[in-house]
């Protein structure tokens, strides 16, 4: 991955740039340092993932991966023991 001063895309991104300070200057002072502010700790804390085992413990510490697994486990076995006792009592 290249450095930006060093890619292809410097004057897109730029235009960016300019676009986001354009709309900053149209609001209030507060708004704009809080975004600022928010976007050079959001830098500051992660870069941007590139690997697949990243994103994977990522999706393994949410809770909703943890409750679909636990879902999907569960209803195979319910699903043919309602089966199995709906023909046990038909017959």
């Amino acid at each position: 991955m290249a450095l930006l001063k060093d890619s292809e895309q410097v004057a897109n991104i730029q235009l960016i740039h300019s676009e986001i300070w354009t709309k900053l200057q149209d609001q209030d002072e507060l708004y704009a340092k809080t975004f600022l502010t928010y976007c050079l700790k959001m830098h500051d804390k992660k870069q941007v993932k590139y690997s697949l085992i990243e994103s994977i413990k990522h999706y393994m510490k949410s809770r909703m991966m943890w409750i679909s697994i636990l879902v999907g486990l569960v209803s195979v076995p319910t699903f043919w023991a309602a089966i199995i006792w709906v023909s046990l009592i038909l017959e």
